[in-house]
């Protein structure tokens, strides 16, 4: 486990490193969980080629555009009361249920990270990405919201030097960003949507 320091050298949170990437310290609902463990794990389960996967860098429209792609597929605007399936934090047990089967999950990860069937079998994925000066705003507000992360007495200035630098989990925006435009460039037959936010904003109103 990797401790993430603020400016006084005190951990705001922590974050498992692993293949390029600042895992969460909770993943599939287990805390502190051996990543690649978890990922084999993931290897694990089966898809069918109409599912979806919703990707991004957090706080760019991941939920937003879930509930839009759940109105699609299921040709109801009802509200949903259930937590959207993601790879990177739903049980294992949840993922597999056939009753609790969604059509279309999301995700955190890097591409080489997803579950080895979902890519093998060509399963859709829609990546959104956002202004990252307007996810480094959400990302700073909602962190300062959760449990996990001890930033009382941390300013927007100093997150943003974090996250700048990639001292946030999920590493920075540019890398992110940078990994998934070499997935479709060296996949360019892969069924993959690219959707900025903005756009996504502009079509809906």
């Amino acid at each position: 486990m990797k401790p993430l320091l603020n400016d006084r050298g005190k951990s705001y949170t922590e974050a498992q490193e692993y293949d390029g990437y600042l895992f969460p310290r909770k993943l599939g609902g287990q805390e502190n969980i051996n990543v690649s463990e978890f990922l084999a794990g993931l290897n694990d389960l089966t898809f069918k080629d109409d599912e979806v996967c919703i990707v991004s860098y957090p706080k760019s429209g991941t939920h937003w555009t879930y509930e839009i792609c759940n109105i699609i597929t299921t040709g109801s605007s009802d509200f949903i009361d259930t937590l959207m399936p993601i790879f990177d934090y739903s049980p294992k047990e949840e993922l597999k249920d056939p009753q609790a089967r969604s059509l279309v999950y999301s995700s955190h990860f890097y591409p080489r990270h997803l579950p080895k069937q979902f890519m093998e079998k060509r399963c859709k994925i829609i990546h959104v990405y956002r202004n990252p000066k307007d996810v480094a705003v959400s990302y700073f507000n909602f962190s300062k919201k959760l449990r996990t992360f001890d930033m009382e007495d941390m300013d927007f200035s100093e997150f943003l030097r974090h996250y700048t630098s990639g001292n946030v989990c999920c590493g920075t925006w540019v890398k992110w960003i940078e990994e998934w435009k070499t997935f479709k460039k060296e996949n360019s037959d892969y069924p993959l949507l690219e959707i900025a936010y903005e756009d996504l904003k502009r079509a809906t109103y």
